[in-house]
Formats: structure tokens, sequence, C-alpha cells
């Protein structure tokens, strides 16, 4: 049971410095994102891992996203045209009911909202 212990500590949310989460444990219930996973939050995406984090299992780009709520335990994405799944609309019931996700996506947007748009560096000019 030690491979088991090791899978149940690599499943801990991760919790950044400021002590805002970044990893919610979800359960995905619409086909074919179903099964346990953990979702991360980091603009610009949404990120699905398997329960164990070594893969990925599905992107949400924020931008690409038609909408995205959350009612108690569920949390549910609209999908766009352009996200690789296609459109559609994806439930996952929190493992923790108290997870806040739409905050959490709300943070990310705002954060990169109040970063500057720096344009990138010009190449280096040759004669």
């Amino acid at each position: 049971m030690l491979a088991n212990e090791r899978t149940e500590r690599a499943t801990q949310p991760n919790v950044t410095a400021n002590g805002s989460q970044d990893t919610f444990r979800v359960i995905g219930a619409t086909e074919p994102l179903k099964g346990s996973m953990l979702m991360k939050v980091e603009y610009p995406d949404i990120t699905l891992f398997d329960r164990a984090g070594t893969f990925t299992v599905a992107v949400f780009p924020i931008p690409f996203l038609r909408g995205y709520g959350q009612q108690g335990e569920w949390f549910v994405v609209e999908a766009g045209r352009r996200c690789a799944t296609g459109p559609g609309r994806f439930a996952f019931k929190l493992r923790d009911p108290t997870d806040n996700i739409v905050n959490k996506i709300e943070l990310e947007i705002s954060k990169k909202n109040s970063q500057p748009d720096v344009p990138p560096p010009l190449p280096p000019h040759h004669h």
C-alpha cells in the first residue's frame, strides 16, 4: 500500500505563497472528462490532470470559454469552439464544496489585467 500513500500525498492541493489555492480535486461528470482529476487554475488556462497529477487530461484556455460558474459543489465550464475539447458544457463535482474555483479564475484574470502589456524585446539589429 506504499504506492497508494504516495498518490494521496501527490493529490494534496498546491497552496501558493500567498495562501491561495490553485489546484482543486474534482470529479468530472461529463463525457469524455469523467472521473477523479486535479484542476489547476493558472492564467491563461484551466488545466485538468489525472488524479496523480502526472499527465494532462484537458486544457481550457480561459479567454476561449463562453462561460463558467459554480453552484454549491458543482463547477461548470462552457467551452467555446476554439477549445481543444470543442464546444460544450462540462460539469465537475468538487471534492471540497468550500472550494471557490470562480474566485480563483477571477483572481487570475485580474492579476493578468493588472500587469502592463510589455511588448516583446526587439531582435538584435545586424548590419
